[in-house]
């Protein structure tokens, strides 16, 4: 049985609530768990961005909402990641991060927040240079050191919270001492189980189509198959299609309002996600609604204008990121800075210009009036 599988593999995490068992579990590999951020959906003013070479995977994401007070830390952006130890151990952790504050552009160290199992939060923090990719990763304690974790074998969580503006992540590795080359970005992420998915179990007729929902294969196929067999003459079958069902569809549609709720604040990003869905759930009708909302707000003509100027605002993102330092810093007031990127602003600013008169109502657009100021 499906159920049983997951028992003796340590999965089943009691006492998680349906966020949490909606995430897949990512697998220890010989001491080492490697997580995209991409992996979970960006929140609030988490963006998925791509303008800074050298990130792994499809895209990283970066904070470009305000700095958070510390005592509001946790309370927006939260990034929830499950994974499974094998072994218990002391764990470093090290994020994949780059930053650069839009604001103090001097600032060499910049924060976000961790917890683990539900603890407390811990301020953590990369320091210089800035505006390059690094692992770099420490508490902001007594000694400033690595950061580090001891950790019971089994499933834990881990969230991320958003302290400073401008810090991107692009990935999180957890190793256990010994272990080769373990912050190397060519590693490919951990495997991952999506247990939660499937609903309570166990599964006997099912379990092929249960078997799929673990490996985060064909859901929408799935989810499909498991509605047609709601009405089956086989009792055991149309109860096991109903937990499938329940499950499935409770995470398509709480992923579909969440998409749909970006809509006002952030289009662009609302027809990214919405379009992830539909391929994810492709088959289901949850699916084709994810789709058909994605086309029907690429329709609108606000919408095509957020597009057209997020696609250029990448192009500013590129020359912002290969800025070459002065002495360590990018600030555009020294003009030593100004002369050694002379031709790099000069594109800077007309691609700004560009986009503040071609779309003034859309955020790129305030951006780059934002950029323009501090260039000018």
């Amino acid at each position: 049985m499906i159920r049983a599988s997951i028992l003796a593999l340590g999965l089943f995490f009691l006492g998680a609530g349906p966020e949490l068992q909606s995430l897949p579990v990512f697998q220890d590999s010989e001491g080492i768990v490697a997580i995209d951020l991409e992996s979970a959906p960006p929140k609030d003013a988490w963006r998925s961005e791509t303008a800074y070479d050298g990130f792994s995977g499809a895209s990283y994401y970066t904070w470009r909402g305000a700095d958070v007070p510390f005592g509001e830390r946790g309370t927006s952006g939260v990034l929830a990641f499950r994974f499974r130890l094998a072994s218990p151990a002391r764990y470093h952790v090290r994020f994949h991060n780059r930053h650069a504050h839009p604001a103090r552009l001097t600032q060499d160290y910049m924060s976000w927040f961790i917890r683990l199992d539900g603890g407390e939060w811990r301020k953590t923090f990369s320091g210089p240079p800035r505006n390059q990719w690094k692992w770099d990763t420490g508490f902001d304690v007594a000694g400033h050191p690595p950061a580090a974790v001891d950790l019971a074998a089994g499933v834990h969580t881990l969230e991320v919270a958003p302290l400073h503006e401008g810090v991107s992540l692009d990935r999180v590795h957890l190793y256990r001492d010994g272990v080769a080359a373990p912050t190397q970005k060519a590693r490919p992420p951990s495997p991952a189980l999506w247990e939660g998915l499937a609903g309570p179990g166990p599964y006997v007729r099912l379990a092929p189509l249960a078997a799929k929902v673990l490996q985060g294969q064909q859901l929408g196929t799935v989810l499909k198959s498991a509605r047609s067999r709601l009405e089956s003459a086989d009792a055991q079958e149309a109860r096991e299609a109903r937990m499938l069902v329940d499950a499935l569809a409770g995470v398509a549609q709480r992923s579909l309002e969440e998409a749909i709720a970006r809509k006002a604040d952030d289009p662009c990003e609302a027809v990214r996600l919405l379009d992830r869905l539909g391929a994810r759930f492709g088959g289901d009708e949850t699916g084709a609604q994810a789709l058909e909302e994605s086309r029907r707000l690429q329709r609108d003509p606000q919408v095509q204008n957020e597009l057209k100027a997020g696609a250029l605002w990448r192009r500013i993102e590129e020359l912002l990121g290969a800025m070459e330092p002065q002495d360590g810093s990018i600030d555009p007031g020294r003009e030593e800075f100004r002369k050694k990127n002379q031709a790099a602003i000069e594109s800077l600013m007309s691609k700004c210009r560009l986009v503040a008169k071609s779309y003034p109502d859309t955020a790129a657009g305030a951006r780059s009036r934002a950029l323009l100021s501090q260039y000018r």
